[in-house]
C-alpha cells in the first residue's frame, strides 16, 4: 500500500514534468583520420609530420611519418589513448610518449618528441 501511495504521489508531482532531463556526458572526441602538421625543433629546424590514426573508444593506434633536414621516418607504428581531449601516443616498444597533445575540433596542439631529438611544439590539423 505504501509503495502504491509513493507511486501516486510521484506521478502527481507537477514539478517532475518540468525538470529538464540530465545533461548527456561529454563524448570522447575522435582523432581517427589523417593529421598533418609540424614540430618546431629549433628556430630554423622544422619536422613535417603526418599521422594516420584509428580509434576504438579511448584506444588509439596507427602510423606516422616524419621528415626533417636530417632524418626521414616512414610508417612508424604508434599506440596510445585519448582521454577527454588529451592524446598520448607512444612508438611501439617505447616508454616515453612521442606525442602529448590536446585535441580541439580539427587541431592538435602539444609536444612531439622524435626518437633522437628534443621535445618540440607540435601543431597539426586533421585533413580527413
Amino acid at each position: 500500500m505504501a509503495v502504491l501511495l509513493c507511486a501516486i504521489l510521484a506521478a502527481s508531482d507537477p514539478s517532475a514534468a518540468q525538470r529538464p532531463p540530465p545533461a548527456p556526458s561529454p563524448a570522447t572526441p575522435s582523432v581517427a583520420g589523417t593529421w598533418r602538421g609540424e614540430a618546431a625543433v629549433g628556430p630554423e629546424t622544422r619536422v613535417e609530420l603526418t599521422f594516420e590514426l584509428r580509434q576504438t573508444g579511448e584506444r588509439v593506434h596507427g602510423t606516422y611519418d616524419s621528415r626533417s633536414p636530417v632524418l626521414i621516418a616512414v610508417n612508424v607504428r604508434v599506440t596510445g589513448t585519448l582521454r577527454g581531449d588529451a592524446l598520448t601516443l607512444f612508438e611501439e616498444g617505447t616508454a616515453t610518449p612521442v606525442v602529448e597533445a590536446r585535441v580541439q575540433d580539427s587541431t592538435l596542439t602539444g609536444v612531439y618528441r622524435g626518437s633522437s631529438g628534443p621535445a618540440a611544439r607540435l601543431d597539426a590539423r586533421r585533413l580527413r
